[in-house]
């Protein structure tokens, strides 16, 4: 992909190289009447001498710790947090990122009934379910509910909760640390919660601490945080079969913490909702080592101005459709003016949309990401997007892997939007599920800014990169763009349209590349169409059928020339009538 070959060059029309004597079509370029006939000498390229573009690989390396190098036969070697699928672990554990294996959520189980390394300088009050009635929270009298201590227990009390399950719904006040045995072998249900809950475990006060506990399942929420007044610090705690919400932090509260697992949560009696980890209304969430698997609608929810998340070493997995219409099921949501940062993630198969941020105001920002095999919506087979921004939203990406996605690898809509990614991957993003269409790499429309450094844009459909609409402007450096197919469609429905496009400039949009490679593209290594700006320097377009697709009145050729190399095309520039590409549709999150 980053190779060196004998080239031809448009240098104000072309420019050629071969055996051939000089004035003549000699050469494997393939240069004809829509060429011009004009053939020159080669220019004094500077890199020519190096035999190839002096274009910078994306480093995603040296990995973050625990992961594996994935080596490519070509391109940049890629990271990723398990060279694989994550381990199957059993009750109580989760494959965590950057661990090798399965590990306990929390800590290992005690051999006896009680959590070990216990305080010895505060009041604990001991909790067994097992126990009989009439206990006075003494580990040889231990209380037989929850609830019983809660009931006496005052601020900086420790509940040691034994081993056991305890089917109440529980009501935390301030101060107050609940610390099971262990998360595989302590578990809080509730069958039928009282009517001050809104959560099997609801905390609205400060200071509360939850360790190595199990909560769910249960037909209403796993853990309830809410109001300015709340805060939680949670250390091994996992949620499994909750409904609605897995653990909601919301109207100013606090968490943070370590080691949380999130699964299963199913959708409401509506059908709607099943959400994994939601903060929203100017609440602040910060943790590590957490696992999202399986949840309903959206594994990771963050909404509002004011409100702020951010989460390192974390999975969000298999996030499913709701109940109700069979849509839903994006990883990570961010919108309405919230604020977050994830740090070593992976975001894997998950559906309709991997990543999705929008709103003027909302910021994420990513490093050592994988958003990997986003699957199309099941209500109708739409969607599959890897990274949509639209609406106003700032993303930044740095070294990130998009893989497998549907539709659109990387999807920046709208006036406002803004997206920057550097020492990134795009690859291998298919057509839509439902009519076979799409497939893009990179798509920047309707006012969008993109600035794109050291990056390999490989294996898509339809488009490489494709800039469209007044307003929108893409910046590329170091960039190698292609293979980039037709559309699947092409064959049947789309034959009009196939395209196979390696970089675009449609319909006013403004595409500068430097240091770039288009190659191997199904039909055009460049389009500019519709007044689309393009301009090129020190970069090659290589092994399409035609170099430059050129549908623009008067177009100053030289804005493709600037040290560029035209090599192994059928023909280098030609005028081309291929219809304008119809803009991506902004994503309703809703559906």
């Amino acid at each position: 992909m980053y190779r060196t070959q004998c080239s031809l060059v448009i240098l104000g029309l072309l420019v050629a190289c071969g055996d051939g004597p000089a004035g003549s079509d000699a050469g494997d370029s393939g240069a004809d009447a829509t060429d011009t006939g004009l053939i020159a000498s080669p220019p004094d390229i500077p890199w020519l001498d190096m035999g190839a573009p002096p274009i910078a690989e994306p480093l995603l390396t040296p990995c973050p710790a625990g992961w594996s190098e994935v080596v490519r036969e070509d391109g940049p070697v890629t990271c990723h947090p398990y060279g694989g699928e994550p381990d199957v672990c059993p009750d109580g554990s989760a494959h965590f990122v950057g661990d090798a294996a399965c590990t306990p959520v929390g800590a290992p189980c005690p051999t006896g009934d009680f959590p070990e390394e216990l305080p010895t300088d505060v009041e604990v009050l001991y909790v067994l379910s097992s126990a009989p009635a009439g206990g006075d929270g003494s580990e040889g009298s231990p209380l037989m509910t929850i609830t019983d201590a809660l009931n006496v227990a005052s601020r900086g009390t420790v509940v040691a909760i034994g081993k056991g399950s305890y089917d109440e719904a529980l009501r935390v006040g301030p101060g107050i640390t609940l610390w099971g045995a262990c998360a595989r072998e302590t578990r809080v249900t509730a069958s039928s919660p009282g009517s001050f809950v809104q959560g099997i475990v609801t905390v609205p006060s400060a200071d509360v601490q939850l360790k190595n506990l199990s909560v769910g399942p249960a037909n209403l929420s796993g853990v309830v945080v809410f109001g300015t007044r709340a805060s939680v610090s949670i250390d091994g705690l996992l949620i499994d079969g909750t409904q609605k919400y897995g653990l909601i932090v919301n109207n100013g509260a606090h968490l943070e913490g370590r080691e949380l697992s999130i699964s299963g949560t199913r959708s409401d009696a509506t059908g709607r909702f099943g959400r994994g980890l939601v903060a929203e209304v100017d609440s602040v969430v910060e943790l590590s080592r957490v696992f999202l698997s399986r949840n309903h609608e959206i594994g990771v929810f963050v909404n509002g101005d004011g409100t702020s998340l951010t989460l390192s070493d974390v999975v969000v997995e298999d996030t499913q459709e709701r109940a109700s219409d069979g849509a839903g099921g994006q990883g990570l949501n961010v919108q309405s003016g919230a604020a977050v940062a994830v740090t070593r993630a992976l975001i894997s198969g998950n559906r309709s949309l991997g990543v999705f941020v929008e709103g003027d105001g909302t910021s994420l920002t990513l490093s050592d990401v994988v958003v990997e095999d986003t699957q199309e919506r099941a209500s109708d087979g739409a969607g599959g997007r890897g990274l949509n921004v639209q609406s106003g939203a700032t993303v930044e990406v740095t070294r990130a892997l998009i893989s497998g996605s549907r539709d659109l690898g990387v999807f920046v809509n709208g006036d406002g939007t803004s997206l920057t990614l550097s020492d990134v991957v795009v690859e291998d993003t298919q057509e839509r599920a439902s009519d076979g269409t799409g497939g893009q790499g990179l798509n920047a429309q309707s006012g969008a800014t993109v600035e794109v450094t050291r990056a390999l844009i490989s294996g898509n459909r339809e488009f490489g990169v494709l800039a469209a609409g007044s307003g929108t402007s893409v910046r590329l450096s170091d960039v190698v763009v292609g293979p980039t197919d037709e559309q699947a469609c092409a064959p049947t429905t789309c034959a009009d349209s196939p395209y196979g496009v390696g970089l675009a400039g449609v319909s006013q949009a403004n595409l500068v590349a430097i240091r770039f490679e288009a190659l191997d593209s199904a039909l055009c290594g460049v389009l500019v169409q519709d007044d689309g700006q393009v301009d090129l320097s020190l970069g090659q377009v290589s092994g399409s059928p035609i170099g430059v697709c050129l549908q623009a009145d008067d177009y100053a050729i030289a804005r493709l020339t600037e040290s560029v190399r035209y090599v192994d095309n059928g023909t280098n520039l030609d005028a081309t009538s291929l219809p304008v590409p119809e803009p991506a549709s902004p994503f309703d999150p809703t559906e």
